[in-house]
């Protein structure tokens, strides 16, 4: 059976509006994101802005 490694990171930006933007990846090994999600903050808390699979 071949293990798969998965990599995990977190990242910050800003967005074109001015908010905070959180985004969360999960790649294999070899760079390939498989997830990506992206949370933008709307006051102090953050809100799912869209999700990449």
């Amino acid at each position: 059976m071949k293990r798969i490694k998965y990599v995990y990171e977190t990242a910050q930006d800003r967005a074109a509006e001015g908010n905070d933007l959180i985004i969360l990846r999960k790649a294999k090994g070899d760079e390939i994101v498989v997830e990506e999600q992206r949370y933008k903050t709307t006051g102090d808390e953050p809100a799912a802005s869209g999700i990449i699979t």
